[in-house]
């Protein structure tokens, strides 16, 4: 909740893009958190087998059931928003976890009550661990991926660029093409754009505008910085590659 407040900060002079990566990075360190709940759950389990304890299965039970309640409400209020936003997704499949543990434990509960298998609690609790792992895991990975600003998945410089040259015939070549997110639906592109002279028909600002356009229209890219470079002759714009 307090990164979502942050994140809405208005840009500003020391913050040109605002503070829209609170919330990668809130979802960030819940997906470090699941990872420290799934190395304490293993570890508590292999307690439990190694040393084994008596278990209260009617408390068990109803304790489990509160939690499962609980959990389902904060799931149903969660509902749809995860799809968009990393650190709400983040808090979400920990809200799931949560649940997925307190069914579990229910299930645990009932066969402890009926059958005094204490053992086969440890055992719900490592097959937990591993469910929240697989969910912790693309958390982290997602956000990481946004914070060490690589390409947005599914997206990369060549295909754009390739995909800009075929489409605008005035394009000849795209050098210092780079792409990244700020939040996963927060897209950044920037290139420098080398224009055959003798196809332009139009303003450099127009052409900038219409591939600014283009770009959003196509993938949702919300940021654009473009550079136009014209040839002349057989002389190309001085551009690093």
């Amino acid at each position: 909740l307090a990164a979502i407040i942050i994140a809405r900060k208005p840009p500003c002079h020391h913050r040109t893009f605002g503070l829209y990566r609170a919330e990668v990075l809130a979802a960030f360190v819940n997906g470090l958190f699941l990872l420290a709940i799934v190395g304490i759950i293993i570890y508590e389990a292999i307690l439990r087998l190694l040393y084994p304890v008596e278990i209260l299965g009617l408390e068990m039970l109803l304790i489990a059931c509160i939690g499962l309640l609980v959990n389902l409400t904060s799931i149903l209020i969660l509902r749809g928003s995860h799809k968009e936003d990393l650190n709400i997704k983040s808090i979400f499949y920990h809200m799931f976890a949560d649940a997925i543990s307190s069914v579990g434990i229910v299930f645990a509960a009932v066969v402890i009550m009926f059958t005094n298998w204490t053992f086969i609690d440890p055992f719900v609790s490592i097959g937990i661990s591993a469910i929240i792992l697989l969910w912790a895991w693309g958390v982290l990975k997602d956000s990481t991926r946004i914070l060490l600003e690589t390409s947005p998945k599914g997206l990369n410089i060549d295909m754009i660029s390739d995909d800009l040259k075929k489409n605008f015939s005035e394009i000849r070549e795209l050098h210092n093409v780079h792409l990244w997110s700020i939040t996963p639906d927060m897209l950044v592109f920037s290139a420098h754009v080398q224009i055959n002279e003798s196809k332009i028909q139009e303003k450099q600002e127009e052409v900038i505008s219409r591939i600014n356009d283009y770009l959003f229209q196509k993938y949702n890219i919300i940021e654009c910085t473009i550079q136009i470079c014209l040839e002349h002759g057989s002389e190309v714009c001085n551009i690093d590659k």
